[in-house]
């Protein structure tokens, strides 16, 4: 008897097991399941031209020794990037329509679209926070995105508009601004920031100070042969150096709602918002201890 039933549950075991392989090989398919890249053959090395076309505006970018740029200006090339790789991404794991007679309710009929190496994505309506429709070349359906491919057209200037003033912060040791009126200047020494008069700086409020230089960013870029800065008065003059290197940064006042900034040897000039000067001018006695 007791043979009996340990042969009965060998048997039920087994099955069990038969059972259970059965339905992962079953299930193994869908499991390792890989959607094909839309532009399968494409590679991020083909590309050398990358244009975006959102309704009536326009842009070119080009990439020149190792370089994106448009018009020869430097464009941002973190957000191109971005663009590229989001493109090269995107897969047909999800159709939502085949019918052409809908694009214009997807918003795929070509009024926003990005030309890449010969290929044409063409963008649609965002579906939900995080996604949006798009189709590519001749092929008539439409596809979910698993982001919001129509948020890489805003802002809908490409080019880089931060001057670079400061490459790395951990790396400054020294900041000088004078302004009518006003003087400050800071020396990093052992790790410690101190003033003219050797007065212990807030670590933490310097900081924030270099980081509001070093992520200064214009609303326009102008050729610097273009603009003669001797019509405008000097507002603001900023001193950094960088790993022992000195770069000079002089702001221009234009009006009271923007100002030209220019860093000494740059062939461009920025156009800054006076607002985001103004919380540039830091006295001694905001930073000390």
């Amino acid at each position: 008897m007791r043979n009996l039933n340990k042969r009965f549950f060998t048997l039920l075991w087994a099955l069990v097991l038969i059972v259970a392989l059965y339905i992962l090989i079953q299930k193994t398919p869908l499991l390792f399941k890989k959607e094909e890249r839309v532009l399968k053959s494409l590679s991020k090395e083909l590309i050398n031209r990358v244009m975006l076309v959102d309704d009536k505006d326009k842009t070119t970018v080009d990439k020149k020794n190792k370089s994106w740029l448009i018009n020869d200006f430097p464009a941002d090339e973190e957000r191109i990037e971005k663009i590229i790789e989001a493109v090269l991404n995107l897969k047909k794991e999800e159709m939502v329509s085949g019918n052409k007679n809908k694009y214009a309710d997807f918003e795929v009929e070509g009024k926003r679209k990005i030309e890449l190496a010969g290929n044409t994505v063409y963008i649609g309506k965002t579906y939900s926070y995080g996604k949006s429709y798009f189709r590519v070349d001749s092929d008539p359906n439409v596809y979910l995105a698993d982001e919001d491919l129509s948020a890489f057209f805003y802002p809908k200037d490409f080019r880089d508009l931060r001057p670079h003033f400061i490459n790395n912060e951990s790396k400054v040791d020294k900041v000088e601004e004078q302004w009518k009126g006003g003087l400050l200047k800071l020396t990093k020494k052992n790790d410690q920031w101190v003033t003219l008069d050797n007065k212990t700086a807030k670590k933490d409020r310097v900081d924030f100070l270099i980081n509001d230089i070093k992520t200064l960013k214009g609303e326009d870029a102008l050729d610097k042969k273009k603009i003669d800065l001797s019509n405008y008065p000097l507002d603001l003059s900023i001193i950094v150096s960088e790993e022992g290197k000195e770069k000079k940064g002089l702001f221009y006042k234009i009006d009271n709602e923007k100002y030209y900034f220019y860093q000494e040897g740059s062939n461009y000039i920025y156009q800054i918002p006076s607002a985001y000067v103004a919380s540039l001018k830091k006295e001694e006695k905001e930073l000390v201890k």
